[in-house]
């Protein structure tokens, strides 16, 4: 398929602004802000993901396809920290 540059150079922007701010790319959210900002093109949700991959493994980056960014994570220097809830003992190793 073939994209307007200005929709190519807004989800560039995009990926490169999620992996200066967290190192990670979030397929599904960045694409879905991609089509919010670009309704006029006929671009399914299907196609900006597509998009948004490509761009993201152009740049060699770390993906996930989270829907919802959760609120128990922290972006800390460019570093993911997800907190864990519960308890964990010295053997929860040998258990796996």
């Amino acid at each position: 398929m073939s994209y307007s540059s200005s929709l190519c150079e807004d989800a560039n922007r995009s990926v490169l602004r999620s992996i200066s701010k967290t190192g990670i790319v979030n397929i599904s959210v960045t694409a879905a802000e991609i089509l919010g900002r670009h309704q006029c093109e006929k671009l399914s949700p299907h196609d900006a993901e597509r998009l948004v991959l490509g761009l993201a493994e152009l740049h060699s980056a770390a993906i996930e396809f989270d829907r919802t960014p959760s609120d128990k994570t922290i972006y800390a220097g460019g570093l993911l920290i997800e907190i864990v809830e519960g308890d964990f003992d010295e053997n929860s190793e040998d258990e796996l």
